[in-house]
């Protein structure tokens, strides 16, 4: 094994891996956001439906 710690290399590899998973999270990040939302609204409607045709 070497052991002469972390080289240019490895340095760059690394900053390219953060600023890949950056990019993923911020792109996937709102369309999970709107998925949780759009479930949301579609329960409380359905909920909400069921609620008023008991009446």
């Amino acid at each position: 094994m070497m052991t002469k710690g972390l080289s240019a290399l490895d340095i760059i590899i690394i900053i390219v891996l953060i600023i890949v998973a950056a990019i993923v999270i911020y792109v996937l990040a709102p369309l999970i956001i709107a998925i949780i939302i759009i479930a949301a609204a579609y329960f409380i409607y359905r909920w909400y439906k069921a609620r008023s045709s008991w009446t």
